[in-house]
């Protein structure tokens, strides 16, 4: 019979006021201790639940932050470290844009070529065995003679800068690579000259 008591007081009934019913207490009437509804936590339960809470935020704040700071690049402390960074990409650019022109203060201006003048070769060195022995006298770790066999050197090169198109790059060096393999196979010593040769090829 209570049961059929307290499952009567939960039905919704239609009332002239409008207003919602509620639930009562078993123990009947409004006043006493019915009103009151639930119990209080326990005060360490509460402080618990609350500092949970604040770990929530602070870690919800810290994903804020670096999400911001991945998507529209908040500085924190790094202007340091980019300037050091952008001065090295600039410096870089520059040395190779100064490659790729070719041009060496150093240098002296080249003359403007002449195609209708005949091209003639420098200086004839007359005096080339006496040269060479006496640099053989006064250079003795490198003997005319290795292994009972002549010394046999190489003498190969290419330009200073880059090819013009990236495949001469590439055939440079395959032929670059086939011949210092040639050499290794062959026990011939190999000397690969990058330096600027003049025109009459005198050094």
């Amino acid at each position: 019979m209570g049961k059929e008591d307290r499952f009567k007081t939960q039905k919704r009934v239609s009332t002239a006021s409008g207003v919602l019913p509620t639930t009562m207490a078993s123990g009947g009437g409004g006043g006493g201790g019915g009103g009151r509804g639930r119990k209080q936590p326990p005060r360490g339960r509460q402080i618990k639940k609350t500092f949970n809470n604040l770990k929530m935020t602070i870690l919800c704040g810290f994903v804020t932050v670096l999400v911001l700071r991945g998507t529209i690049g908040v500085n924190f402390g790094t202007s340091d470290a980019d300037a050091v960074k952008q001065n090295l990409i600039e410096e870089t650019n520059r040395l190779l844009a100064e490659i790729r022109s070719d041009s060496d203060p150093t240098e002296p201006p080249d003359s403007d070529l002449d195609l209708n003048m005949t091209y003639t070769l420098g200086p004839k060195i007359t005096n080339w065995d006496q040269q060479r022995e006496t640099w053989l006298t006064q250079n003795p770790d490198f003997p005319n003679f290795v292994k009972g066999k002549a010394r046999v050197l190489l003498l190969t090169g290419s330009p200073p800068k880059p090819c013009d198109n990236p495949i001469g790059d590439h055939y440079l060096l395959k032929s670059a690579k086939n011949k210092i393999d040639y050499c290794r196979i062959h026990g011939i010593e190999i000397v690969y000259n990058m330096a600027h040769l003049d025109k009459e090829l005198a050094g």
